[in-house]
């Protein structure tokens, strides 16, 4: 039997009302205590997280979060510690799960330091937009504490190495934070520009915090801004103890070459590629923004080779860090599946469509275009198509039966549509006509 596991749950909080109760939600019943730092919250925050029986501290606010931070950790009295974000949460089920696998690791010698979980990005429409892996479950020592003002990371004061478990895709963390309605709801990004600008105001060769003012000119839409961060912390990129965040800022500024969209696009996309090389690493969003430029252009045989080359990459990419590319597979297949169909390869392109919804069978755009493959392939008829659509499709579920139907609808592919709706029941008809009244008073 493992060693009991005390799991303290802790966050930083300010004017987070619209969070705090799913924040607080998922530890119920799993963590022996929660553990609330407030550092001036003029909402209701302090007092919902109160009534769902939360240990609520203050701390007065001093641009410093590895500071708040440490505060926390030192009012827990758990043996493990998860700190999340206020827009930051497991699922129940996986937060129980987590507690089993620390008792499984808390008999081995030694200990590890800390687990590494996934963090998937969530955007407003709550779809997965980018993926990294966080340290934010870690023994409760005294020795390990937050470095840094602003993003802040674990590190041992004793100057050992931090030791880690990884848990490839278990026990996922949910981030809404980086959704644009809550960015501005909640002014992250002029408060995390503020902190960044004085550091770099104070130490102007800071190039790693350089890089994270970076992207939060990105997320903001200030490109020229962004490009213009991005491009003195690559230059500089020997100076930058991360190779994550070395990653990053190569990604952010193809990222916005990508989205600026200018005539030369492709010379500088090619000469950051060039100087990216130069660092040794392998990182498929590099390929992953070159291969979307060249779609954007209309140059499709380029843009595929270079997709393609992305996610060769991907799925032999060993690292921890945040990639667009491992989120967007499906959308990456699905343009694949498009300029293959333009192209003429048809093949090629029902190939992908196949493989961009097995990723994520109710995406309706990849389903629209291989509706549409079908229905131009004479040799394809509407009971062959269906046969094909049962091995990714589960037609005994009302759902899926609707959803295909609906789609089909779309492409449109009418043939296929009556042969769906030969195993429509009563009951079918009676939900798509309730889930359409909803759709049409919203």
């Amino acid at each position: 039997m493992g060693k009991r596991v005390r799991l303290s749950q802790c966050m930083i909080v300010k004017n987070e009302e619209k969070n705090i109760e799913k924040a607080l939600s998922w530890g119920k019943g799993v963590v022996c205590e929660q553990i609330v730092v407030d550092t001036g919250s003029t909402d209701g925050t302090v007092e919902i997280a109160e009534q769902m029986g939360a240990k609520v501290y203050h701390y007065k606010w001093n641009n410093d979060f590895a500071a708040a931070k440490n505060y926390a950790i030192e009012q827990t009295s758990g043996n493990w510690i998860a700190f999340l974000d206020a827009d930051e949460y497991f699922t129940q089920k996986d937060a129980r799960q987590l507690k089993v696998f620390l008792r499984s690791i808390s008999v081995s010698f030694p200990i590890p330091d800390m687990v590494t979980c996934p963090m998937l990005q969530l955007n407003d429409a709550g779809e997965i937009f980018a993926t990294s892996v966080q340290q934010r479950v870690f023994r409760n020592l005294p020795q390990i504490r937050y470095q840094n003002k602003i993003h802040e990371v674990l590190s041992r004061m004793d100057g050992k190495l931090l030791t880690q478990v990884r848990t490839g895709n278990k026990f996922p963390i949910y981030h809404t934070g980086y959704a644009q309605e809550v960015y501005a709801e909640t002014k992250k990004i002029t408060r995390n520009k503020e902190i960044l600008l004085t550091i770099l105001k104070n130490n102007p060769k800071d190039y790693m915090n350089l890089g994270y003012l970076g992207d939060s000119y990105l997320v903001e839409g200030n490109l020229n801004k962004a490009e213009k961060a991005f491009r003195e912390a690559v230059t500089h990129h020997s100076q930058v103890p991360s190779t994550a965040r070395n990653n990053l800022s190569f990604s952010g500024l193809m990222k916005t070459i990508y989205e600026k969209n200018q005539p030369n696009a492709e010379a500088e996309m090619r000469e950051i590629y060039a100087q990216f090389e130069e660092t040794g690493e392998n990182y498929p969003d590099m390929e992953y923004w070159i291969g979307l430029s060249m779609m954007q252009k209309g140059r499709l045989k380029d843009g595929v080779y270079w997709l393609e080359t992305a996610l060769k990459k991907l799925e032999q990419y060993q690292g921890d860090d945040s990639l667009f590319i491992m989120a967007n597979q499906s959308e990456a297949y699905r343009i694949l599946a498009y300029a293959n169909k333009e192209l003429g390869a048809l093949s090629q392109s029902v190939r992908y469509c196949t493989i961009a919804l097995r990723a994520d069978k109710k995406k309706a755009l990849p389903l629209v275009l291989l509706l549409q493959l079908f229905a131009e392939d004479q040799g394809t008829t509407a009971p062959v198509a269906l046969e094909f659509l049962s091995k990714i499709y589960d037609f005994s579920d009302v759902m899926d039966r609707i959803f295909v139907l609906e789609v089909a609808k779309k492409a449109p592919y009418p043939e296929l549509g009556k042969e769906l709706s030969c195993i429509m029941t009563a009951e079918d008809w009676k939900l798509l006509e309730g889930m359409q009244g909803e759709t049409q008073g919203a």
